[in-house]
């Protein structure tokens, strides 16, 4: 009976206080994301979900919120954290015009920026847009990705898929010529598919290479607070030697 008194009180004080007696669930931030590896992967490989995911889960874990990844093609992914109905995408690219509608977090990692083309090209070397346009190569590339300033004026073809994968068969099949890709996602899809010595690459000498980022919609709540707490995980990560971790597993 004593006991029960004391516990009684013990809840008491605690209410007087202010303090709750019972743990709430941490958020769940919703994030959308497309097969992309090894930065994400829709399904993941012998346990590994794609380095950018994995980054971005323990950042925000450390910074009090769960997560969950939904996975679409990039353009729909995209849309959907513009209107604000999810939290934020990954991995995204730094773009000027996108301001009025996205938060950029510190860089969660790097891309190589280059031009793909069958082994049996024979034209001259695939460095930037102009070569393309010289050469009058068909561009493949991905929707949402595309920025159609860039070839305006050059006489270019452009043909838009919805995945990194149904484009690399489009230059396997010889439906486009040349692919402005990255070098991380390129490697890793020629080894999983056993494609080695089926194309060459270019570095691309008109795009350097660059950063991605975990986009967050302006129109989520709290969004600034977030992407606050954000870099500081992330910033611990990297002096702890967990992003470091992370990444060993994909080389």
């Amino acid at each position: 009976m004593l006991h029960r008194i004391i516990i009684y009180l013990l809840i008491g004080a605690a209410n007087l206080l202010g303090v709750s007696t019972s743990y709430a669930e941490p958020p769940v931030l919703e994030i959308v994301a497309c097969n992309y590896p090894p930065y994400e992967l829709a399904t993941p490989e012998d346990g590994l979900r794609g380095f950018d995911l994995e980054v971005v889960k323990e950042a925000l874990s450390r910074a009090g919120y769960k997560t969950n990844f939904t996975f679409y093609p990039w353009a729909r992914a995209y849309k959907m954290t513009t209107e604000g109905r999810a939290f934020a995408a990954l991995s995204c690219s730094y773009k000027a015009e996108r301001e009025h509608e996205i938060l950029w977090t510190k860089p969660i990692s790097s891309m190589t920026d280059i031009y793909v083309v069958r082994s049996d090209y024979t034209g001259k070397p695939v460095v930037n847009k102009f070569v393309i346009a010289e050469e009058k190569l068909a561009v493949g590339n991905v929707k949402g990705n595309y920025i159609s300033e860039q070839w305006e004026g050059l006489g270019v073809t452009v043909d838009l898929s919805s995945s990194e994968e149904l484009l690399m068969r489009k230059l396997l099949d010889g439906r486009v010529d040349v692919i402005p890709q990255v070098k991380e996602n390129y490697l890793y899809y020629v080894k999983k598919k056993g494609l080695e010595g089926k194309f060459k690459i270019f570095k691309a000498e008109d795009n350097e290479t660059s950063k991605f980022h975990l986009c967050i919609s302006r129109k989520s709540p709290d969004a600034e607070k977030i992407r606050t707490l954000f870099d500081e995980k992330l910033g611990e990560m990297h002096e702890d030697g967990t992003y470091d971790a992370i990444h060993a597993r994909y080389q």
